[in-house]
Protein backbone atom coordinates (compact mmCIF):
# COMPACT_ATOMS: atom_id res chain seq x y z
CA UNK A 1 0.00 0.00 0.00
CA UNK A 2 1.24 3.60 -0.80
CA UNK A 3 0.34 6.13 1.95
CA UNK A 4 -0.91 9.37 0.37
CA UNK A 5 1.59 12.16 0.31
CA UNK A 6 1.48 14.76 3.28
CA UNK A 7 1.91 18.37 3.00
CA UNK A 8 5.38 18.90 5.12
CA UNK A 9 4.64 21.95 6.98
CA UNK A 10 5.01 20.99 10.21
CA UNK A 11 8.94 22.18 10.67
CA UNK A 12 7.84 25.18 9.11
CA UNK A 13 5.51 25.54 11.78
CA UNK A 14 7.53 25.00 14.51
CA UNK A 15 10.47 27.40 13.56
CA UNK A 16 7.63 29.75 13.03
CA UNK A 17 6.34 29.30 16.59
CA UNK A 18 10.16 29.38 18.06
CA UNK A 19 10.99 32.74 16.33
CA UNK A 20 8.27 34.10 17.19
CA UNK A 21 8.81 32.96 21.41
CA UNK A 22 12.28 33.97 21.08
CA UNK A 23 12.45 37.06 19.48
CA UNK A 24 9.40 37.99 21.95
CA UNK A 25 11.73 37.53 25.07
CA UNK A 26 14.90 39.42 23.01
CA UNK A 27 12.34 42.23 22.43
CA UNK A 28 11.50 42.30 26.00
CA UNK A 29 14.84 41.97 27.14
CA UNK A 30 15.95 44.84 24.68
CA UNK A 31 13.11 46.83 26.39
CA UNK A 32 13.98 46.31 29.64
CA UNK A 33 17.86 47.00 29.54
CA UNK A 34 17.60 50.01 27.28
CA UNK A 35 15.11 51.53 29.45
CA UNK A 36 17.41 51.44 33.06
CA UNK A 37 21.15 51.69 30.51
CA UNK A 38 20.67 52.95 27.23
CA UNK A 39 23.25 51.45 25.06
CA UNK A 40 24.84 49.07 27.06
CA UNK A 41 26.91 45.95 25.48
CA UNK A 42 23.62 43.61 26.92
CA UNK A 43 21.08 45.70 24.74
CA UNK A 44 22.58 45.72 21.64
CA UNK A 45 23.14 41.56 22.09
CA UNK A 46 19.02 41.43 22.52
CA UNK A 47 18.67 43.70 19.73
CA UNK A 48 20.82 41.59 17.51
CA UNK A 49 19.12 38.68 18.59
CA UNK A 50 15.96 40.23 18.12
CA UNK A 51 16.58 41.17 14.42
CA UNK A 52 17.77 37.81 13.98
CA UNK A 53 14.85 36.21 15.31
CA UNK A 54 12.68 38.56 13.31
CA UNK A 55 14.54 37.43 9.89
CA UNK A 56 14.25 34.24 10.96
CA UNK A 57 10.23 34.33 11.09
CA UNK A 58 10.21 36.37 7.76
CA UNK A 59 11.93 33.33 6.11
CA UNK A 60 9.80 30.68 7.34
CA UNK A 61 6.89 32.83 6.21
CA UNK A 62 9.10 32.74 2.78
CA UNK A 63 9.68 28.87 2.97
CA UNK A 64 5.99 28.21 3.81
CA UNK A 65 5.06 30.09 0.81
CA UNK A 66 7.49 27.95 -1.46
CA UNK A 67 6.37 24.75 -0.11
CA UNK A 68 2.67 25.46 -0.47
CA UNK A 69 2.83 26.48 -4.33
CA UNK A 70 5.35 23.39 -4.94
CA UNK A 71 2.59 21.44 -3.65
CA UNK A 72 0.02 23.35 -5.55
CA UNK A 73 2.24 23.14 -8.49
CA UNK A 74 3.18 19.14 -7.87
CA UNK A 75 -0.32 17.70 -7.22
CA UNK A 76 -1.86 14.98 -9.64
CA UNK A 77 -4.81 16.86 -11.83
CA UNK A 78 -8.10 14.51 -11.42
CA UNK A 79 -9.95 13.89 -14.42
CA UNK A 80 -6.35 13.93 -17.05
Amino acid sequence: MTEPKRLRVLPIVITMVVAVVLGMGSFYGCDRTFMSHRWQKLNVIFLWSFLVCAVCFLASILWLLVVLVLNYIRRPKDGL
